[in-house]
Formats: C-alpha cells, sequence, structure tokens
C-alpha cells in the first residue's frame, strides 16, 4: 500500500492537535454552560481531521471509501452539537435539557447508518470516484438525496446556532 504525507494531510493533522487541544480545558471546565458540548465539538473534530488526514495519505478509491465512512461517525453530529452549544451558553440557566434536545441527533444517527448502508440504495452518495488536486489524490462525490436532505438540515441547525448567537451579543 502506498502511503503519501502531503501538505492537506499536514495540515489535517495540525488542525486535530488544535481541536484536541480545544478540547482539554473544555473538559475542565464541563460545569460552565455549554462546556460539555464544547468538549464534543473539539472531540468530533479531532477525529474528523485525523480520519480526513489519513483518508488523504493513499490514492486507492477503496482507501478513501473507508475513511470517508469513519469520518461519518463523526461529523453529522457536529452541527448538531453546534446548536447545543449556542442554546446552552446564550440561555444559560433556562436552556432545555439535554435530554429534551435529544430528537435533534435522530437525523445526525440517520445519516451515519445511510452512509454505512450507502451501498445497498446509493441515496446518501450516488457515486464515488478519487481526482488528483494538486498532486494529492482527493474523493470526488455526487450527493444522493438523502445527503441533500441531512446537508440541509445540517446547515439549519448551523444557523439557528449562529442566529442565537447574534442576539447574544
Amino acid at each position: 500500500m502506498e502511503f503519501s504525507l502531503n501538505t492537506f494531510s499536514l495540515v489535517l493533522f495540525v488542525s486535530a492537535i488544535v481541536s484536541a487541544i480545544v478540547a482539554i480545558p473544555a473538559y475542565q471546565r464541563r460545569k460552565v454552560p455549554g462546556a460539555t458540548v464544547m468538549f464534543w465539538i473539539a472531540v468530533a473534530l479531532t477525529f474528523w481531521s485525523i480520519t480526513y488526514g489519513i483518508e488523504n495519505l493513499n490514492p486507492s478509491l477503496d482507501w478513501h471509501k473507508f475513511w470517508t465512512l469513519v469520518q461519518f461517525i463523526s461529523i453529522p453530529f457536529i452541527p448538531v452539537f453546534w446548536l447545543i452549544f449556542a442554546i446552552q451558553y446564550t440561555q444559560q440557566n433556562k436552556a432545555p435539557s439535554l435530554a429534551k434536545m435529544a430528537p435533534l441527533f435522530i437525523v445526525p444517527a440517520s445519516a451515519v447508518l445511510m452512509a454505512w448502508t450507502n451501498e445497498l440504495h446509493h441515496l446518501f452518495w450516488s457515486d464515488m470516484q478519487t481526482v488528483m488536486l494538486s498532486g494529492v489524490s482527493m474523493l470526488s462525490v455526487e450527493f444522493g438525496p438523502y445527503f441533500n436532505f441531512y446537508a440541509i438540515y445540517s446547515y439549519t441547525a448551523i444557523f439557528i446556532g449562529i442566529f442565537f448567537f447574534s442576539r447574544h451579543a
């Protein structure tokens, strides 16, 4: 198997280190409103950065597909973590409990399931192939209808989180 460290992977590995560093004080201050969710955001970003960096170390399509699936263990949850962080940080004493916000995780959990079973239905990705970009083998995908639904849900969660912060500023 051919591995090649490249600038893109290196930047992702540095990003993972930065995210891991952010996770440490967030965990230490987990009693502060929003800190526990910030910890999980940092952990998910660390995981994503490491796995995306690993994905781009090898040019084979099977390698890229596998590591893309591994990335999708954490990616779908980041927008919901962001939204919950925004709610907890801006509404501190009146924020709903995590148990009440648990339904927000249904779409991300289903996105993980759809990604890992994609070969059965192709509703998440309809096609995947590798392309060379600045000497790095990258995955090029055509998104399926469920991915589009998941993307709309994710961007909505992000924008609502931004809205909460903008109202709080």
